[in-house]
């Protein structure tokens, strides 16, 4: 489905909605159970996020996802990309930049993990 909408978390929400509406399928009557799917996700939601280790985690997820779009909304990608492919000669010089710049990002992403 996220092919289709190409929205990611609306999809992930249809099918949770989805297979909770199938537990949840007790009785002839589609629009209890279908009320009843609801009440069961957003219970289910409130309280694993009352957990504080998962609204913790939820909370860090939001911070790098906001950090990472002021930094995309100010153009820095766009900056890097054209500092490198200045720099980037010939199709070896652009692959060593290329394999440099995927490590520090993933140096980057293991590093807010850890925190």
């Amino acid at each position: 489905m996220a092919f289709i909408t190409r929205n990611v978390v609306f999809s992930l929400f249809v099918g949770i909605f989805v297979g909770t509406f199938i537990v949840n399928v007790t009785s002839s009557n589609i629009f209890v159970s279908f009320f009843a799917a609801f009440v069961d996700m957003s219970s289910k939601m409130v309280g694993s996020l009352a957990d504080s280790w998962n609204a913790g985690i939820v909370m860090q997820v939001l911070t790098i996802g906001g950090m990472i779009a002021v930094i995309t909304k100010m153009g820095g990608p766009r900056a890097i990309a054209e500092k490198l492919a200045s720099r980037a000669k010939t199709p070896a010089s652009a692959q060593i930049y290329t394999w440099i710049m995927g490590f520090f990002i993933f140096l980057m992403i293991m590093q807010t993990l850890w925190l």
